[in-house]
């Protein structure tokens, strides 16, 4: 008989009694991200793969056959000291940072302005108060003016606070988490176009600590 190679099991039980017994504590959690100009390649292999099988790529169409780089403007996360930028997974391809929260969360986005444009961030999902919902538009019923962080001039930052309440995250009988969005929202069709939007993970209270634990088997064996 063939001996079998033997692996020494990882010790877990201890993280894992520790996991099951902690209770789901409310976070703040902090996001440092700027808006910023640049180009992007929409189609940086030279094919169609959009209309085409990855196995039998097509030709671009025109117009777009000579060039299909253009002009964008990207919410692009950084490290809080706004130099180190966080790297993020290729296939988020243009979009922004995931902003992620459980419910019972409080998610601060600093928000730095270094493009040409006034932008913002608005998101869909949070609860937040006037000054923080990030559009610019004027109340129909109230008719109040838009809040302070609806318009962030060019190098001026504002910082967002959005609260994850329970109508954020799933109801009874979904699945773990929901996906909202968030963009500017001064000339949302124009903006969202230019690459200003990006995706927000809202999970059930206590999922991310079994998330965690996953991360940690993953890790240990």
């Amino acid at each position: 008989m063939k001996a079998q190679k033997v692996r020494k099991c990882p010790i877990v039980l201890l993280p894992l009694a520790i996991l099951v017994a902690m209770p789901a504590m409310a976070q703040t959690r902090d996001y440092y991200v700027a808006a910023e100009d640049g180009i992007w390649d929409f189609a940086p292999s030279g094919k169609n793969l959009v209309h085409c099988p990855n196995t039998a790529p097509c030709d671009i169409p025109e117009p777009w056959t000579d060039s299909h780089s253009f002009p964008v403007t990207r919410f692009i996360q950084y490290e809080a000291d706004f130099k180190t930028p966080v790297p993020q997974p290729e296939w988020l391809g243009i979009l922004g940072p995931i902003i992620r929260a459980e419910v019972g969360d409080t998610v601060n986005v600093h928000f730095c302005n270094r493009a040409e444009g006034a932008y913002g961030m608005h998101p869909h999902g949070f609860r937040y108060t006037k000054d923080n919902e990030g559009a610019h538009f004027f109340g129909a019923n109230s008719g109040s003016a838009p809040g302070a962080g609806a318009e962030v001039m060019p190098g001026q930052c504002f910082d967002y606070t959005w609260i994850a309440d329970k109508n954020s995250g799933p109801a009874s009988g979904e699945l773990s988490s929901k996906v909202w969005w968030y963009h500017s929202h001064i000339d949302e069709p124009a903006e969202t176009n230019k690459g200003l939007l990006g995706p927000i993970i809202i999970t059930r209270k206590g999922i991310s600590i079994y998330t965690t634990f996953r991360k940690f088997w993953h890790d240990a064996a």
